[in-house]
């Protein structure tokens, strides 16, 4: 391979990391100059590569495609693949690769298998760029249940990248949410994104449909871990994020955050990460 301009890199393939139903192999960033090229090579793992900017061609099995910004080009174990840069409009591309292991991620993959040919590999995903870019950030910080963390985005690349598809074969999905492991990701993407607006765990049957008690053991079930639990951690990482970067103060975040009192808030900080906010904040200050 002739050298990119910069090479984001994080390679599991002696030690896979898992997460989840997957094992992670790989994941990363490439920009590249004029000149790169990535030679054609066997693919061991199902991996997608992700179009950020600038073109390129690829191919799988000797067929060539043309790349663009938001194209999604996938390969799969077997394929010979290779992948080069425009000289005009280097390509800049994130890309994973991982193998499954469970019956929920399989059948994602053997979803998305049933479209693809040699000549039909790619796929255009609008807005897959902040996917990518919070797996790189859990792989970076870290941060507990980071393998679940990541494997909730891994299913979300893939659903994003399946309703891509059945888009453009004028297929379309049901609207009622069959599946538990894809109410489970609706419960858990509808926490993230009304992090703030939720005051009771028990909204969550007016959204969904279906009793709390049912969600909660679903979702205990495929995630291994409880929606309160979830929830807590997702408002500890808001907290913290609020606390040390936004310069919000210990009252104003128990505010945002909807607790009850400063003191339930403050105790609930100190049990997730050892250390009380007001010190996380006065240090930020110093």
């Amino acid at each position: 391979m002739a050298n990119p301009k910069y090479h984001y890199n994080n390679a599991f393939f002696k030690n896979p990391m898992p997460c989840g139903g997957y094992l992670l192999m790989q994941a990363g960033e490439m920009y590249c100059d004029q000149s790169t090229v990535i030679h054609p090579h066997e693919q061991n793992c199902f991996e997608i590569s992700y179009v950020v900017d600038g073109k390129g061609k690829a191919s799988a099995n000797g067929v060539f495609r043309d790349l663009e910004k938001n194209d999604c080009y996938l390969s799969i174990s077997g394929d010979v693949h290779s992948l080069s840069s425009d000289k005009d409009m280097p390509l800049r591309f994130k890309f994973l690769a991982f193998s499954t292991t469970s019956d929920e991620t399989q059948d994602y993959v053997r979803h998305i298998n049933q479209y693809l040919t040699d000549s039909q590999r790619k796929v255009n995903v609008p807005e897959l760029d902040k996917r990518f870019i919070r797996i790189f950030n859990e792989l970076e910080n870290g941060h507990v249940f980071a393998d679940q963390a990541i494997a909730m985005e891994i299913s979300c690349i893939l659903i994003d990248i399946i309703r891509a598809m059945e888009k453009k074969t004028q297929k379309k999905y049901p609207v009622k949410i069959n599946g538990d492991n894809i109410l489970v990701f609706h419960i858990a993407n509808y926490i993230d994104n009304n992090l703030l607006e939720i005051k009771n765990l028990y909204q969550l049957e007016d959204e969904f449909n279906y009793s709390y008690n049912y969600m909660s053991a679903v979702f205990k079930k495929i995630m291994n871990i409880s929606i309160n639990d979830y929830f807590i951690q997702a408002k500890m990482k808001t907290a913290y994020k609020m606390l040390s970067e936004e310069g919000l103060t210990v009252t104003e975040v128990s505010e945002k955050l909807n607790y009850s009192s400063v003191h339930t808030f403050s105790r609930s900080f100190k049990q997730h990460f050892g250390s009380s906010a007001n010190l996380i904040k006065n240090n930020k200050k110093d």
